[in-house]
């Protein structure tokens, strides 16, 4: 083997993981996962894994790292040395035959192979299939390959080719609701080390949760410009029994001491679960339960002062890293998206497919996966006030230009959607997404074959505005896009995210509610208010608080990402950030007044062809006076309205577009050679 330390390797520094290492020849388990601190015994552990399976149950074993340089790093560092000093692995494991294929990244042997791969190819990943798969750092994987998904699922996916497979998974974890490791953990029996305190011999954790029983004195006299009167030297940890007193060299002899009784068999000490018996056996270990002297108590009062002393400063990364790299747990950042129940509670009463009073605009985002076309229809109204019209999905094969669900998809555009006062109103705009490199042409045929109604294909992309026009096409760049004549319209995810759900203390336009007398949460009216129908399909509120927007690990100071939460889809948000990009093109946040009250002119009006009448509609608001500012220098005045005929009628009904936006000179701004370069 080999560490940092030379000599004959022992787990004297981590007696703990010998449990870890039984646990894989443990009847009845699938795997085997661990949310740890960043210094315990996990890479020496892992390599004893593989050189056990390469030695006596040999087969094909993939290990996927976050990056490349990881997967290198660990072969010339860890395996390549284990092999070279153990006998019966060098007799098995060729390192330098070219002839055969051998790399840093690939090892052939008696039975199997070996492919150590990184989260950024797809291909890599997806390549081959094997029985035995392992995960180091989950949570710094990539969270979607080339929009294909989660690198871990992708692994976990080739390995569904043998019957008796087994997945092992060790990591820090990173925020809480965004950490991998901390997802997986929930699907296992949860073992905790327990210990025994030497003064009254009753038994406790010493997971992260531990941490609690960690104090130190304060020195009166002492002004440090870090830890103040604080003196961590003296960190003491306090049983929760007996409130005896434990010094680190008392906590080290504890937990060799327990595990000396669990391999005598001694009950209650050691590995324990405190979840139901699952398939997967879960370990939480902390820098409380290693006998290193670099995790001493006193190493540890002194690097929680110094995140403390960051965090005063507005800094949390010093304090994010303490709890993910000395305690193994994950750091509790806030959210302001509203809870799911507080959504639930704000849901109104009007039908699916109808548009209430207030919705005077209809656009609509489309997110292409490969199974499936998942899209929301939203109407807008003063102040990007809006109302989900539909929220749901179309199945089949969109990859095939043909398939059905391409047909179904120009039925939600194209088809009319009854307002409130009886009138009919239309689909103006559409952002559907192009990024998926299965789906794209697909995406692009349809796109080029509605381009003229407004339809778009759009790409996400972290920084920049909501909407921006996109560049010429260059004759020179031969792209996808470029050979079915169609501009790619970029979005900025980010802004868009930021003020849909919000970030820190900043909520979006999700929080935007109010209550009654009654403390009853209400939706109230207003700019920016998101309003949706009782009978929306239940995964939408899941789904559109799927995201937190927090720090990451190995970033500047307070710099702030979108994540996706484990386990959670996300195309509500997704189709949400789209149809707000649809919006945008229509220049619908730039509406005036008068503007705005000549659509509602227009469908207070009685339709001349006996569609709807009065009596059908129900009664209507009163007439609203024409604003004041419509005759003021400068205001666009209220357009006049034509006569409606028969024939005209017809072919308003016919077209996505309401004619009343050439009226107003409004439609088109996706679509039109008269867009303007300044983004929105």
């Amino acid at each position: 083997m080999t560490a940092e330390i030379s000599g004959k390797w022992t787990w004297t520094m981590f007696p703990y993981m010998q449990g870890v290492l039984d646990a894989f020849l443990e009847p009845g388990l699938k795997g085997i996962r661990c949310m740890k601190s960043s210094q315990a015994g996990w890479s020496e552990t892992l390599a004893t894994l593989l050189g056990f399976i390469i030695d006596m149950m040999a087969a094909p074993i993939i290990v996927l790292f976050p990056k490349e340089k990881k997967a290198k790093e660990f072969n010339l560092e860890r395996f390549e040395p284990m092999v070279n000093s153990t006998p019966r692995l060098q007799a098995k494991v060729p390192l330098t035959s070219r002839e055969k294929g051998i790399t840093q990244t690939f090892k052939l042997f008696p039975g199997g192979w070996l492919k150590f791969v990184h989260s950024h190819s797809a291909d890599e990943v997806k390549s081959s299939s094997a029985r035995y798969g392992f995960v180091e750092e989950p949570d710094e994987c990539d969270r979607d390959v080339r929009n294909q998904g989660s690198s871990v699922k992708l692994l976990l996916e080739r390995l569904k080719w043998f019957f008796d497979t087994f997945s092992i998974m060790g990591g820090s974890p990173t925020i809480e609701d965004l950490s991998t490791i901390a997802f997986e953990m929930e699907l296992t029996d949860k073992r905790k080390w327990f210990v025994a305190c030497h003064h009254c011999d009753k038994t406790l954790p010493l997971d992260g949760q531990a941490w609690d029983h960690v104090k130190w004195p304060e020195d009166e006299t002492r002004n440090h410009p870090i830890f103040g009167k604080a003196v961590p030297e003296r960190a003491f940890l306090v049983c929760p029994h007996c409130h005896a007193t434990w010094t680190n060299q008392e906590r080290v002899l504890n937990v060799r001491r327990a595990w000396d009784l669990q391999r005598q068999g001694v009950p209650g000490y050691g590995w324990i679960p405190t979840a139901p018996r699952s398939e997967f056996a879960g370990f939480y270990i902390s820098d409380l339960m290693s006998c290193a002297p670099q995790a001493s108590l006193q190493v540890l009062a002194e690097k929680r002062l110094e995140a403390d002393y960051k965090a005063r400063t507005g800094d949390l990364t010093g304090l994010m890293l303490f709890y993910n790299n000395q305690l193994g747990l994950p750091f509790k950042y806030k959210s302001p998206a509203p809870k799911i129940e507080e959504l639930e509670a704000r849901c109104e009463d009007y039908a699916e497919l109808t548009v209430p009073w207030g919705g005077l605009r209809l656009t609509l985002g489309a997110d292409v996966q490969g199974d499936r076309i998942a899209l929301v229809v939203v109407a807008w109204g003063r102040g990007e006030e809006s109302w989900r019209v539909y929220w749901g999905e179309i199945h089949g094969n969109p990859v095939d230009q043909n398939d059905p669900s391409w047909t179904e998809l120009e039925r939600f555009l194209f088809r009319p959607y009854r307002h409130a006062s009886g009138e009919e109103l239309y689909v103006e705009a559409a952002s559907i997404d192009s990024a998926d490199g299965n789906t794209s042409d697909a995406v692009y045929a349809f796109c080029r074959k509605h381009r003229h109604r407004g339809v778009m294909a759009i790409r996400g992309v972290e920084t920049g505005e909501i909407y921006r026009v996109p560049r010429p096409i260059d004759p020179a760049r031969k792209t996808k896009a470029s050979r079915y004549g169609l501009h790619v319209y970029l979005v900025g995810t980010e802004k868009a995210k930021d003020l849909i759900i919000g970030f820190g203390e900043h909520g979006g336009k999700l929080r935007l509610s109010e209550k009654d007398d009654h403390g009853n949460l209400i939706t109230g009216r207003g700019a920016g208010r998101m309003h949706w129908y009782r009978e929306i399909r239940g995964d939408y509120y899941k789904q559109i608080t799927s995201e937190i927007k927090a720090p990451r690990k190995g970033y500047r100071r307070n710099k702030l990402f979108w994540d996706v939460k484990p386990g959670v889809r996300n195309e509500a948000l997704d189709c949400e950030v789209y149809a707000l990009h649809a919006s945008r093109s229509l220049k619908i946040n730039l509406m005036t007044e008068a503007q705005w009250f000549a659509i509602e002119e227009r469908l207070r009006q009685p339709d001349l062809i006996g569609r709807a009448n009065r009596g059908e509609r129900g009664e209507l608001p009163a007439p609203v006076q024409a604003p004041a500012q419509r005759n003021t220098p400068g205001a666009a005045p209220a357009p006049p309205q034509p006569e409606k005929t028969v024939a005209g009628a017809a072919a308003s009904r016919s077209r996505a577009v309401d004619p009343l936006l050439a009226q107003l000179n409004m439609g088109g701004g996706a679509h039109t050679q008269s867009d303007s370069t300044t983004p929105y």
